[in-house]
């Protein structure tokens, strides 16, 4: 064997070693981020994104095999600057931060063993990675205040067209009998975490233009905070009929919430359809444009299909 054969052996086994070596050293962020999704409700949905994601990727095999496959320097250079932010947020105790470094490394050592066309083709499920890490508590704070407010505030409003005796200060709504607390369960905030991925994903699946991508995202918010609302609004009712205590009782307090999580998800599929007869639905059989002949395009034109 050449000497030029030999080292190209050497850095082939060099390349293995430290894609072997991130693995290892990332996959210590897999209990940093499930201790997270086990313990906090709205996060709770993090242990389905890892497994929606391989399903993915298996689903694109096919497209992968028809790209062209070679290392890329860059890749390195997204794999260390990945380890650094992995590494802040391990010194830090930022979970955020070890979740981006994980999913950047991810899609560093696919550029840097595959290439920039493999990165392409799996963009979208290694993207999808991202849903699995945690906001941080700065910045997820505000919005659950901001919902507890609207929900007993628009509450308020409701009850008050039916001539009912309530009232509010802050996010407690006062009843002749005492009064019912709007805590973080009840924000909404649930809904609108857990229902972001569903709406990517499905975007992703059926509709045909970033605009209609866009919207179906986009209706994520009013259809959860409505919703919520609709759920604040008939437990206070409730407990002006029954009292307090059988109204936000646990289990029907918690039937509640997964009937509103329900319709919320039958809300995002009624706009889903809406969308995709409004905008063109991705038909089966259907002609793929020019944009769309390339290996990546045709995989991408009609409906999304498992190979047979």
């Amino acid at each position: 064997m050449s000497s030029a054969a030999v080292q190209g052996a050497r850095v082939s086994h060099l390349r293995w070693l430290i894609v072997v070596l991130c693995a290892l050293v990332f996959g210590l962020a897999l209990p940093r981020l499930a201790q997270v999704w086990a313990t906090t409700e709205y996060f709770a949905y993090g242990f389905l994104i890892p497994v929606v994601s391989l399903l993915l990727v298996n689903w694109r095999r096919p497209a992968l095999r028809r790209v062209a496959h070679g290392s890329d320097a860059r890749g390195w250079s997204v794999i260390a600057l990945s380890f650094l932010v992995f590494l802040f947020g391990y010194v830090s105790d930022s979970v955020t931060f070890i979740g981006l470094g994980s999913v950047g490394a991810i899609a560093g050592i696919v550029l840097a063993v595959l290439g920039p066309a493999a990165l392409r083709v799996l963009a979208f499920p290694i993207g999808y990675l991202l849903f699995c890490v945690p906001l941080p508590v700065p910045v997820i704070a505000p919005v659950i205040t901001s919902l507890r407010l609207y929900a007993s505030d628009g509450a308020l409003r409701l009850l008050r067209l039916a001539d009912l005796p309530v009232m509010r200060e802050g996010n407690v709504i006062l009843i002749p009998e005492g009064s019912l607390f709007v805590d973080e369960a009840c924000s909404g905030i649930s809904s609108v975490i857990t229902l972001l991925p569903a709406a990517v994903l499905l975007g992703y699946l059926t509709q045909k233009g970033w605009r209609s991508k866009g919207l179906l995202i986009a209706s994520v918010v009013p259809i959860a905070v409505f919703w919520n609302l609709v759920r604040v609004t008939v437990t206070v009712a409730t407990a002006l009929a029954v009292g307090i205590d059988r109204a936000a009782a646990s289990s029907p307090h918690e039937f509640a919430g997964m009937i509103t999580y329900a319709l919320g998800c039958g809300s995002l599929l009624v706009v889903d359809s809406w969308l995709r007869r409004g905008f063109g639905a991705r038909e089966p059989g259907t002609q793929p444009t020019s944009a769309a002949m390339s290996p990546e395009g045709k995989e991408r034109s009609g409906w999304k299909r498992f190979p047979q």
